[in-house]
């Protein structure tokens, strides 16, 4: 679990289903996300269940993202392996040492202007520097979420190149490398 001065973030359980389908299927939430169409719940309950087995698998994942105060369920932002070849996402354990680390996230329409998913992402990259000893994270952001580009600057990502994501929507890459310590 992270928390920071508004939220917690933590691993993800099954009960979560009901909160990921508000977000999975907004369309506005999922303009810029996978196909860019909403989800139905059956394939938001496949994605829970990889969630929830990746954090087993890799010792990390992506977190849902509550308020402190209240509880309210406001989206999810963590870590997701991709394979550098295809962009397709799978457990670090699977895809290997090449995997890119990326940090994503998406925020319930509801929670959009709080900067939740700064605040979040910011932990979480924090996290993965300090105790994961991550040295580099990447963000694949769609052409036109200006949003999310603006979320990925903040966290000190720069423009690396374009790429194709494995849903073959184009996409930005942003990246972050890390100084190593003793640098």
């Amino acid at each position: 679990m992270l928390a920071t001065n508004r939220l917690i973030l933590r691993e993800p359980r099954p009960d979560d289903l009901d909160g990921l389908v508000a977000i999975f299927g907004d369309a506005e939430v999922m303009r810029f996300v996978r196909t860019g169409k909403p989800l139905e719940r059956e394939q938001v309950a496949e994605i829970l269940d990889r969630m929830i087995a990746r954090f087993g698998a890799d010792g990390f994942g992506q977190f849902v993202v509550e308020e402190r105060e209240g509880g309210r369920f406001v989206g999810r932002v963590g870590l997701l392996p991709h394979d550098p070849e295809t962009w397709q996402s799978g457990s670090r354990a699977e895809i290997g040492k090449q995997a890119e680390i990326e940090i994503g996230w998406a925020i319930a329409r509801e929670a959009w202007g709080n900067n939740y998913g700064l605040e979040a992402a910011a932990a979480v990259r924090d996290w993965a520097r300090d105790e994961l000893g991550l040295r580099r994270l990447v963000s694949i952001i769609q052409h036109g979420n200006v949003r999310s580009v603006r979320i990925a600057k903040k966290l000190g990502e720069d423009f690396e190149r374009d790429i194709v994501t494995s849903f073959g929507k184009r996409a930005h890459l942003y990246s972050i490398d890390f100084a190593l310590p003793w640098a």
